[in-house]
């Protein structure tokens, strides 16, 4: 008996190639706020709305103020907290009063003396940074609670004010009128997903590019000059950067076959180029399956309409992983083995034949078992369930198995591979061997910083093998004896759909 690494495949079917649209919805440009100083010397904040954006709610394509909720952040210099305090606002929130295209703000800031900078975001967040370094963040993970819901996009949509100097403070009864006009940080996408034959509901939207989509956190200089239609904002030091974001549906949606009645999903998303392929995956009964669009641009600030059809989603997506499947010949190869996810690169072990795997290896072998045997098989008995843990003599054979299987079922029973895929059989694995091979002792050079080889007609060509060959990495298997590792640098075990040997 041997635990081994699980490679798997795809058996290729009619493969058909997406096609979704992208149409320009509206052009965000600017909305307008009016700052009137009141005769004590305050600033009210009259902030008004007169374009479809995606700033806090939509009614329709017409952004609306939301009443107690909305905040916008203020900086001024020279401007005050207090009248006759000193000068300096940091950050004060506003917050609207009532709902609406346009609304009134709460708070108050004093005019100072002489020209006045004026600098504003949203939504505002707690803490006193500088103007020049406001908090800004675009998760890659986003929640959307039903079709046609928008609630989530305040908190993920960020508004920029031009800066405006403010000349001088006016008259009594005679206000200064100063004007901030904000633009977009970010972009929106409206998925509108269809199936026009079939069905199936959805219950995730992913969107993967090959530059940056979302990002954990970052700053932005509010005095940076305002940038063109469409020119994306610089913002300064994004760290841990994500090429794709998902929309996960509180309730999954279900498809209609008409653009025009189908559930919508929302997705905000950093603008910016996309050489090559970008996917859009969909989850349906835990299963991603992707379409693709090649060489496509998202402008800063504008709204995309996104149409596809769910039905030509034909190739399944591995979770945890951005790599794509590999076609050889007349097979789809996973990039990865059966169980990988960040930290278990190498992927789960198996016993042949059974369709749960175990991380490594435990003291107690029958803990090991107790998680492992979680499907009870046709022929197995209690006892089977423990059998080839441990050196045996006699009657009880160094095997679980009391009926010999000469071929590994594909059945869901007992198929380890995620929904759609297989092992692959012997003549699969020996037909990839012959395909040729290249030796990777360089971490670097392979997948996940592991060693391995890379099979298939590009298997020597580092430029192109990440998506045309297929990489193994190196493993390890888990004897009979009390369950010891048994380590190799230089070879590897995977099982196929044969029995290898009598154990």
């Amino acid at each position: 008996m041997r635990f081994m690494t699980n490679y798997f495949t795809y058996t290729k079917r009619l493969i058909l190639t997406g096609i979704f649209l992208f149409i320009f919805v509206s052009c965000i440009k600017d909305e307008y706020d009016e700052i009137i100083l009141n005769e004590d010397g305050s600033i009210a904040f009259i902030c008004g709305s007169n374009n479809p954006v995606t700033k806090t709610t939509l009614n329709g394509l017409i952004t609306h103020w939301v009443e107690n909720t909305d905040k916008v952040g203020i900086f001024s210099p020279q401007a005050r907290t207090t009248a006759g305090g000193a000068a300096g606002v940091v950050n004060i929130p506003l917050t609207a009063q009532s709902s609406g295209e346009r609304s009134q703000f709460s708070g108050t800031v004093f005019w100072g003396a002489g020209e006045h900078n004026f600098y504003s975001y949203y939504p505002y967040k707690v803490g006193t940074p500088a103007y020049t370094a406001v908090p800004v963040s675009l998760p890659k993970d986003q929640t959307q609670s039903a079709g046609n819901n928008l609630d989530h996009l305040g908190d993920l949509d960020f508004l920029v004010a031009k800066p405006y100097t403010a000349k001088h403070p006016g008259t009594l009864g005679n206000g200064a009128s100063v004007s901030l006009r904000y633009n977009h940080l970010f972009t929106i996408l409206e998925f509108q997903i269809i199936r026009s034959t079939g069905s199936g509901a959805i219950s995730k939207v992913k969107l993967t590019g090959n530059i940056p989509l979302g990002f954990e956190s970052g700053t932005i200089d509010l005095s940076q000059s305002t940038p063109a239609s469409g020119v994306s904002y610089v913002i300064d030091g994004m760290s841990n950067t994500s090429n794709s974001v998902i929309v996960s549906l509180g309730t999954s949606i279900t498809p209609t076959s008409d653009y025009s009645t189908t559930p919508r999903v929302y997705m905000v998303v950093l603008p910016g180029a996309h050489t090559g392929d970008v996917k859009i995956s969909f989850e349906s009964a835990g299963v991603f399956k992707e379409v693709k669009k090649s060489n496509v641009t998202f402008e800063r600030g504008k709204k995309y309409i996104v149409k596809v059809d769910a039905d030509l989603a034909s190739i399944p997506v591995i979770s945890g992983s951005d790599l794509e499947p590999v076609t050889l010949g007349d097979i789809i190869w996973s990039p990865l083995n059966v169980g990988y996810r960040s930290g278990l690169e190498n992927g789960l072990l198996f016993q042949w034949f059974r369709p749960n795997g175990v991380e490594g290896i435990v003291s107690d072998p029958k803990l090991q078992a107790s998680t492992l045997w979680t499907v009870d098989l046709d022929q197995e008995t209690a006892a089977d369930k423990y059998r080839g843990y441990y050196l045996t003599t006699g009657a009880i054979p160094n095997d679980w198995m009391p009926v010999k299987q000469t071929e590994w079922n594909m059945s869901r029973k007992f198929n380890p591979c995620p929904d759609g895929w297989r092992v692959p059989t012997r003549a699969d694995f020996d037909a990839l061997i012959a395909s040729g091979s290249t030796a990777v002792t360089n971490p670097i050079l392979g997948v996940d910083n592991m060693q391995g080889r890379w099979y298939g007609p590009n298997h020597n060509n580092p430029d192109v093998r990440a998506t045309t060959a297929v990489f193994l990495p190196v493993t390890y298997t888990v004897g009979t004896g009390g369950g010891a590792r048994v380590t190799s640098n230089t070879n590897s075990y995977y099982w196929t759909t044969s029995a290898a040997g009598t154990n």
